[in-house]
């Protein structure tokens, strides 16, 4: 469930901060242990398994070449959290090197207990090379604040921008944006705020807000509760979250991934999308997966493979 309340440009340094809008800083950097895998609760079990298997969840904890570490951060007047999984100095090399880095935007609403979920993921992409961090949004994992589901809490995306463009381990010429399902709306928003990302891809993220609750009936049962002023502001919420309204401000190159079987967000949506990003000049691609549903899961492999070769095709 997309919106489910239980379980659910090519410049280059950092985007301007909004008016009043503090800036980011880290406030704690800790090792995290992340827990075996038949320690885990059946829920977190069930969602590492949507996208992945024991094995390879155990490799990703336990890869000796990488460490990972659970960040506490400013953004504005909050501080949240998001885990990040980098490459140990040294480890291998003769040099220090500048790392291209991804910032993988979690999809759901509040979450507390679910992030080991995002380790295999997060392994597939520091193997390919980069370092990868994973915001948790505002009110989730410890996070301070109320998740607005694409509000404020945006900025604790594009607060990640900024603090891995000064990052001495990150090539700040090259940060992208990985968003699935909520955190691919979330991607759109940072990337129409002047993130100054290198490209975006994007994993069963919906673009116009009105037709996803047109179609999806659990996500329209569940907006008044992420939205208690619905009744009041729903064309402005809608506004915010809908690309399709505001495409011509995406000015990177954009991956659109979804799945045939997706039940939210249609392959047409994924056209009318890609067709007017390329309307206004902007590097553009959709790719629709069969055999798979709303974040691919079912062949996250292949999802993951086509996102590194995306970024990689718009490296520095």
């Amino acid at each position: 469930m997309l919106f489910g309340l239980a379980v659910v440009a090519l410049l280059l340094g950092c985007p301007a901060l909004s008016p009043g809008a503090a800036a980011p800083r880290l406030v704690a950097d800790q090792p995290w242990f992340v827990p075996r895998f038949d320690s885990l609760a059946t829920p977190v079990k069930r969602e590492i398994e949507r996208y992945s298997n024991l094995p390879e969840y155990e490799a990703s904890r336990r890869d000796p070449r990488f460490e990972i570490r659970r960040w506490r951060y400013r953004s504005d007047s909050l501080t949240v959290v998001a885990y990040a999984y980098r490459r140990k100095p040294g480890f291998g090399e003769k040099k220090p090197v500048r790392r291209p880095a991804v910032i993988y935007c979690r999809g759901s609403y509040r979450q507390d207990g679910l992030s080991p979920a995002a380790m295999p993921i997060l392994h597939r992409l520091g193997e390919a090379g980069f370092f990868a961090v994973a915001p948790q949004y505002r009110g989730s994992e410890g996070g301070e604040g109320r998740d607005e589901m694409g509000g404020a809490d945006v900025r604790d995306v594009t607060a990640l921008v900024e603090l891995l463009a000064r990052d001495p381990g990150v090539d700040p010429r090259a940060i992208y944006l990985y968003g699935e399902s909520r955190g691919g709306m979330m991607a759109y928003q940072a990337a129409r705020d002047g993130a100054r990302v290198r490209a975006i891809a994007t994993v069963g993220a919906f673009t116009d807000l009105d037709t996803l609750l047109a179609h999806d009936p659990v996500s329209a049962a569940a907006a008044r509760q992420i939205w208690p002023d619905w009744a009041s502001r729903e064309k402005e919420i809608e506004e915010r979250r809908s690309a399709i309204r505001w495409v011509e401000k995406i000015r990177v190159p954009t991956l659109v991934l979804l799945g045939r079987h997706d039940s939210r967000v249609s392959s047409t949506d994924g056209e009318r999308f890609v067709s007017a990003l390329r309307a206004h000049r902007t590097p553009a691609e959709l790719h629709v997966i069969e055999d798979a549903g709303h974040v691919i899961g079912e062949r996250s492999t292949l999802r993951d493979s086509l996102i590194v070769d995306w970024f990689r095709r718009w490296k520095p």
